[in-house]
């Protein structure tokens, strides 16, 4: 790599002499709007594409239903080098470049699609990744009401782009190589996950025993095995949340919400678990931190020579609590729901010490992916711009 030294000034900002700057309309074709149609069952090899199967990634692609040919043409299926957009709702601007990997798609009604012709496709769905491409969706999509994009809008987006079409492919071919670690690595943590998954039916259930234990199990009330304390002298009393401090934390599948710098209504006696009452999710947490909602409620255990709380956490995953109304759970239901346990502290320890391990694996792969997505975003930041070219 070399930085470049030869930059002229654009609409755009700063890019070297020898690129372009052009827009979707000037490297796009076969505009089109999807297909408005249910996800049905049916036996057949094509695949409904909606905007919920665009991960945050923006250009990957999650399994999804498959779709009735009687609702669709040819015209909605996707081919080589088209990139689809969502054109509406949260997700708006949200993208995909087709894999025929992937097989026979069909693209949803609330997606927009064109195909890129004349350069690669690749370096130009890398910048609608970029920090550029999002501030300039949200300002579009700020326009009306309900956020949203139109075709039109679409092919207004300017980027920079190399005018020799072999630097674009070095530029793409180098950010697939992270994007193929990054792949890697989501598979590594979806095993580790499937493998903890399996161990919790065998483990936390009696029909797999670790070796040296064979007493029977009894049976007990949540409430018995743990007691629980109100979250309003740990709530955070400003959410202008900074870049670091103490976190903040929500039971629900958000977990940190931020961090603060107030030093007062910290959570310390650790571990404990924190219980949403009213959707009845669960945290388990070893660090101190503020509360966020008053619905949160701090469990810890009754008996520290009984009971091992990092097993009882897991045992709560393996609860299907039916939720009939919106309202506070745990004292009124949840805490009388009645659980299986060992009979011993130490036969709960080895049990917990089993999740721990895979925990600590799992927390491994994700630092890992966490540091190739940093590195990916610098590379962004620099080969797309043209303040780093590759030799």
């Amino acid at each position: 790599m070399e930085k470049t030294p030869n930059m002229k000034m654009t609409p755009i900002g700063l890019i070297p002499e020898d690129w372009d700057v052009l827009s979707i309309s000037d490297v796009g074709q076969d505009f089109s709007y999807g297909v408005g149609a249910e996800a049905v069952p049916f036996n057949g090899e094509d695949k409904y594409i909606r905007i919920t199967d665009i991960d945050d990634e923006s250009h990957r692609y999650n399994p999804n239903p498959v779709v009735s040919p009687s609702y669709f043409s040819e015209n909605h299926l996707l081919k080589k080098n088209d990139i689809v957009v969502a054109r509406t709702g949260a997700s708006v601007g949200k993208s995909y470049l087709y894999n025929r990997r992937d097989g026979k798609l069909v693209f949803a009604g609330f997606l927009m699609k064109f195909n890129v012709s004349n350069v690669d496709a690749r370096y130009v769905a890398y910048h609608f990744s970029t920090k550029r491409y999002w501030q300039w969706v949200n300002s579009e999509s700020a326009r009306t009401g309900q956020p949203g994009l139109n075709i039109q809008q679409l092919k207004q987006f300017s980027f920079p782009i190399p005018t020799d079409t072999k630097e674009q492919q070095k530029i793409a071919d180098a950010l697939s190589g992270v994007d193929d670690i990054i792949s890697a690595l989501d598979e590594a943590i979806a095993k580790k996950r499937q493998i903890k998954e399996g161990l919790m039916q065998q483990l936390l259930t009696g029909k797999t025993r670790l070796p040296g234990f064979s007493d029977e199990w009894e049976e007990l009330e949540l409430g018995s095995i743990l007691s629980y304390e109100q979250p309003g002298p740990f709530l955070v009393h400003s959410t202008d949340y900074v870049d670091s401090g103490v976190p903040v934390l929500t039971a629900g599948k958000t977990f940190i919400l931020g961090y603060t710098n107030e030093d007062f209504g910290i959570y310390n006696s650790l571990p404990v678990i924190i219980f949403d009452d009213f959707v009845t999710e669960s945290k388990y947490v070893d660090f101190p931190f503020k509360a966020k909602s008053s619905a949160m409620k701090m469990l810890s255990v009754r008996d520290k020579d009984r009971h091992n709380i990092r097993f009882v956490y897991e045992v709560m995953q393996l609860i299907d609590f039916p939720m009939t109304d919106h309202k506070r759970w745990w004292i009124a239901e949840y805490s009388h729901l009645k659980v299986s346990v060992p009979a011993s502290l130490e036969e709960e320890n080895a049990i917990a010490k089993a999740f721990s391990t895979i925990d600590r694996e799992i927390h491994v792969f994700e630092a890992q992916r966490e540091k190739y997505t940093l590195i990916k975003q610098g590379m962004m930041q620099e080969l797309l711009t043209g303040k780093t070219r590759l030799v």
